[in-house]
């Protein structure tokens, strides 16, 4: 039997699955979990991807968003779905990660890879009038104020999350990270003025 098919944030590509199903597949809705909230990296992705599907498909190709969990509740709905390639998830790292931080009921093992669509670098904003004109000005102001600084993301424990860490121990600094139901939602709070930075990908910062 067929597991829940994922993808890791790369080209949408629904060849990969048709020689595993029926010849006739699809003949209804394809729907695509996002385990985040709309408008972020991924949900801009996969919505651009799935609208350019549906004429291939000569089916609809809906982006469904699931929040919750740090990715936990979409994950889950997927991997309950019945394993006949018309729900697919978006996966990148908190599918990996997740799970060795809180329990689970699933693994990166519950879902079958089809392709990668994206690879892409980390990106660090603050506010263009925010008082750092620099990077070594950001990063003095940083180490004189240890967690002062607030940096939002798009979830604990994913990928964005996880470069801001890495960022801030190469630096020797210390921010205080505040996680988000997405990345849309973090660069929504700074440009509030809610955080002072965030971490996020290229599609949702490049817009700003």
């Amino acid at each position: 039997m067929l597991k829940k098919a994922f993808m890791i944030l790369c080209v949408f590509c629904f060849t990969a699955v048709m020689p595993v199903q029926a010849a006739e597949f699809p003949t209804k809705e394809v729907q695509i979990i996002i385990p985040w909230a709309a408008g972020g990296a991924t949900d801009l992705i996969f919505r651009a991807l799935a609208a350019s599907t549906e004429k291939y498909l000569k089916q609809s190709v809906v982006v469904v968003n699931r929040t919750g969990g740090a990715g936990a509740v979409g994950y889950t709905e997927a991997m309950q779905a019945k394993p006949d390639g018309y729900t697919l998830v978006s996966a990148i790292t908190p599918l990996t990660i997740l799970p060795h931080r809180v329990k689970t009921a699933y693994t990166y093992k519950s879902f079958d890879p089809i392709i990668n669509v994206v690879s892409d670098p980390g990106m660090f904003l603050v506010k263009s009038d925010a008082p750092w004109k620099s990077l070594k000005e950001f990063l003095d102001y940083a180490k004189k104020n240890p967690e002062l600084i607030t940096v939002g993301n798009s979830g604990a424990g994913g990928g964005v999350h996880m470069i801001a860490l890495a960022f801030e121990k190469a630096a020797g600094v210390k921010f205080n990270h505040i996680p988000f139901a997405g990345g849309g939602p973090s660069v929504t709070a700074l440009l509030g003025s809610h955080v002072n930075a965030v971490s996020v990908s290229p599609p949702e910062g490049l817009s700003m």
